[in-house]
């Protein structure tokens, strides 16, 4: 019996290091075969496509961990702040304005020195009701870096019209906090240099501009002016006035 036990033993043996000599030419040829991870040829087109996948995913959730992976995979991308604006209103959506303001926080600290990024965060704060002067603050600096040229991805032979509508965004911003803070008379005049430097038929931008000078008009108790602000609003907002300004 110890005799027929060790037979078995080494008929088993020898089975089992047959079966796997046969198995490493096969594992040999696929680890040549397979080709090692390349870079991204053009990671920046990789991350728009990306980005494009987050702004219309509707489950909110699912959006979440997508944005995660976005900011870690491509933190550097010109694609950056369009994506903190999906992820500051997404959580806004699940957890609540006082989550989105406390995110929002985060991504200034991690973000200095990109007006996109701090006007974006000075939206959410104000958003929150919770943080205005805050929002104050950054929605200036963002204003005034981006005036000075200070921030990434700017291009050197940007059209004036391009960056006069880029300017508009911040003023917006910054009207936005002026008026939250009871700052009525500086909104104000903040509203007319924005005019002044708004394309002329950007009907869109026009009529935010219109929007928040009545705010502030209404906000400093001059009924009857803010009313024809809105109205102005209105008249921009009408598709038919479009390429002319509103009288």
């Amino acid at each position: 019996m110890p005799t027929t036990y060790r037979v078995l033993t080494i008929f088993f043996i020898v089975c089992g290091l047959m079966a796997v000599s046969a198995c490493v030419p096969f594992r040999r040829a696929a680890e040549e075969t397979s080709e090692p991870e390349r870079p991204e040829s053009d990671p920046e087109s990789s991350a728009k496509e990306a980005l494009d996948s987050i702004q219309i995913e509707r489950d909110a959730h699912r959006r979440q961990a997508m944005i995660e992976s976005f900011l870690a995979r491509w933190p550097h991308s010109r694609y950056v702040a369009p994506c903190i604006a999906v992820e500051l209103a997404t959580i806004a959506e699940v957890d609540g304005s006082d989550a989105a303001a406390e995110r929002a926080s985060r991504r200034e600290i991690e973000y200095p020195d990109d007006p996109r990024v701090l006007r974006i965060v000075a939206e959410c704060l104000l958003e929150s009701g919770l943080h205005d002067a805050r929002a104050l603050e950054l929605a200036r600096n963002a204003l005034v870096m981006d005036r000075a040229g200070i921030g990434p991805f700017r291009h050197p032979d940007e059209s004036p019209t391009t960056t006069r509508e880029r300017e508009t965004l911040y003023y917006l911003t910054w009207i936005r906090a002026l008026t939250a803070n009871d700052l009525w008379s500086e909104a104000l005049a903040a509203c007319e240099d924005a005019l002044k430097r708004v394309p002329n038929n950007d009907a869109g931008l026009i009529c935010a501009i219109h929007r928040r000078q009545g705010d502030a008009l209404a906000g400093a108790d001059r009924l009857e002016e803010a009313a024809s602000a809105y109205l102005q609003a209105v008249r921009w907002g009408d598709p038919r006035n479009r390429h002319t300004r509103a009288s």
